[in-house]
């Protein structure tokens, strides 16, 4: 999946919401102490310098025409990306329950759980997710208002 940081980003996104929960104990683990010396050895007891960005990328959609979208995904790294969403796919997916704009913004909350903003396709149709994870109009289904 990548780096340290993209694994530990995906899980901060994958517990919003949630609290302290994972992203504390995350958070936690990477600045705690090391763990003691072992059978007599003589080790620093010092911090590990490592930092962590913990932020959840922001996402921002802005509708260009009636089936396509510009996203920006903020993070870290930012991208850009336009994807088209027919109306009969919003239909089936959301029926009168939310906007496209929504649902592309779930969508991307769904994506940003399973691979960091930059391994997302720059151009695509909604309908390419499925090819990818076969769970995504199940889930996308719960997530919706």
């Amino acid at each position: 999946m990548g780096s340290l940081r993209d694994k530990i980003a995906v899980v901060a996104g994958a517990t919003r919401g949630a609290g302290r929960g994972i992203a504390s104990a995350l958070r936690e683990a990477v600045e705690g102490s090391t763990s003691p010396p072992e059978s007599g050895c003589e080790m620093s007891q010092r911090k590990p310098e490592l930092e962590v960005d913990l932020t959840v990328p922001q996402i921002s959609v802005q509708r260009a025409d009636d089936s396509t979208f510009h996203v920006t995904v903020a993070g870290p790294s930012t991208t850009t990306h336009d994807v088209t969403v027919d109306p009969s796919y919003h239909q089936r997916l959301a029926g009168n329950r939310c906007p496209p704009e929504v649902l592309v913004e779930r969508s991307f909350e769904f994506l940003l759980e399973r691979e960091p903003n930059t391994a997302i396709l720059r151009r695509f149709d909604l309908t390419v997710i499925g090819q990818y994870f076969p769970e995504y109009e199940r889930e996308i289904r719960k997530r919706l208002p």
